[in-house]
């Protein structure tokens, strides 16, 4: 009698011709006709006959550990291509088997491993199941292809902003309405102003978790914000999935428009990194509102401090300390933080507290502009494509691409059209209101932020110059502006 240990493997748990339990009837009756013992069970389900079965989760330890190798006699599978379906992982079983003194055995292929026609024959099965597997695999590849053609979800994570749905055919993307919202507002915030390490803060604070389950990174929201997901395409590769009219093909509705989708590229592109030796936390009240009014560069809070003790705070010039590339490093002096930042506040009362207050909406394009930035892109794409070495066809091909989208670019440049774009709208109250309504330094600067205000400061603060942005005073008085 020998001890045998079951072998039951699937790529996929969907196949009831093969299925873990099929598998394993079939193996307990052979070992039951022949007087033998199951001792044990080595189940891998959705593990590829590809790999190793030295690394499978359960065949694995079987193999490997001494004190489990020598609790069987015989290995034992429902095929061959249970264990295997590769030649050379076959040859490393049989390599063992002949070590150990075990037996391998497929319950419904016959083969003698003891003899060298028994070897041949297991050889000669392996070699069909590993011919078996790249036509599979091939079949695999051509489907996927086909289905990235035609923009059908073809499996793996969901984009964040979308959920897949069943439908006729396959399965297809749509809009998530819980994450798609949070999606275009962390577009609209960044492009705002605020920096992806304030974003991340804000998501977690908020308890709202990321694509992956946990806390929101750096890191994790700049992949978000720069995919293309976010304008329903994807990537193969690296390169954009074109089809045949080389236009991006798209898998799903987009989230946000594509020129705001450049728009945002653009913007991080650029990067809002802190300088060296800048503190974490909120950001300071005057942050990115307040420049040297000696050479113009942006200045940062700082404080001094001893033994843990706090004594002044104030704001002084970056290029003191890291002088811009075209300018000498600068020699103006620190800003008391308590006299500059309360006069910040102020000035905003006086100078534009009376105005009404208005906020900035986005406007979709209208007429073929959004048409025309899709087209664009898709040259943009194919040009660089081509450049990096990633297109991969007949350079006829190629130049039909291209030929067919600046006809279609041509085309469309002739309509009228008016492009996508952020307006002025009223809001309710005056600016000043909402100064004194502010409840925290953080709401504060935001509203600063939002009216364009630019302070400029020099000689500890005596000379202090102040400008806003022209269009908040457009929006509110037109009439006074176009006269």
């Amino acid at each position: 009698m020998g001890r045998v240990l079951g072998r039951v493997r699937l790529s996929v748990a969907a196949d009831e011709s093969t299925s873990p339990e099929r598998q394993r009837q079939h193996i307990e009756t052979w070992a039951t006709s022949r007087g033998h013992e199951v001792i044990g069970w080595a189940e891998d389900v959705g593990y590829s006959g590809a790999k190793s079965p030295f690394d499978a989760p359960a065949l694995g330890p079987w193999l490997k550990q001494p004190d489990l190798r020598g609790s069987w006699d015989i290995l034992a599978g429902y095929r061959l291509d249970r264990l295997t379906r590769r030649v050379r992982y076959l040859s490393e079983l049989i390599e063992l088997a002949g070590e150990h003194g075990k037996d391998i055995v497929s319950t419904t292929e016959a083969f003698e491993l003891g003899s060298p026609l028994g070897k041949g024959m297991i050889y000669f099965i392996g070699v069909f199941a590993e011919m078996e597997w790249d036509a599979i695999s091939e079949r695999v590849t051509d489907s996927q292809r086909e289905l990235r053609k035609v923009g059908r979800y073809r499996g793996g994570p969901v984009p964040y902003g979308y959920r897949k749905v069943k439908a006729d055919p396959g399965w297809h993307l749509e809009e998530d309405p819980e994450t798609a919202d949070i999606v275009r507002d962390l577009v609209d915030r960044y492009l705002g102003g605020e920096s992806l390490s304030a974003l991340a803060r804000s998501l977690n604070d908020d308890g709202i978790p990321s694509p992956k389950g946990g806390q929101w990174a750096t890191s994790s929201l700049s992949v978000l914000l720069r995919s293309r997901a976010l304008i329903g395409q994807s990537t193969h590769k690296g390169a954009v999935v074109v089809g045949a009219n080389g236009l991006p093909v798209q898998r799903a509705e987009p989230l946000i428009t594509a020129a705001r989708w450049h728009d945002l590229q653009d913007e991080l592109a650029k990067g809002r990194n802190r300088p060296a030796g800048a503190k974490s936390g909120p950001p300071k009240l005057l942050r990115d509102i307040l420049f040297c009014g000696a050479c113009g560069s942006k200045m940062y809070h700082q404080k001094t401090s001893s033994r843990g003790r706090f004594y002044t705070a104030y704001w002084r010039c970056s290029a003191v300390t890291h002088p811009r590339a075209d300018g000498p490093r600068c020699s103006e002096p620190y800003v008391p933080a308590s006299s500059i930042e309360g006069q910040a506040v102020e000035l905003a009362k006086v100078k534009i507290g009376h105005i009404p207050r208005t906020v900035e909406v986005y406007r979709e394009a209208e007429g073929p502009a959004e048409e025309l930035a899709v087209v664009e892109d898709a040259l943009r794409i194919a040009r660089k494509e081509r450049d990096e070495g990633l297109y991969v066809g007949e350079d006829d091909a190629y130049l039909n691409r291209v030929r067919g989208l600046i006809a279609t670019r041509d085309e469309l440049r002739k309509m009228p059209s008016r492009p996508a774009r952020m307006e002025r709208i009223a809001s309710g109250g005056t600016w000043g209101e909402a100064l004194d309504a502010a409840e925290s330094p953080e709401e504060t600067r935001a509203i600063l932020l939002m009216t364009g205000m630019r302070l400029t400061a020099k000689n500890r603060g005596i000379d202090v110059g102040v400008s806003f942005d022209e269009g908040i005073i457009a929006a509110a008085f037109p009439a006074e502006v176009s006269a």
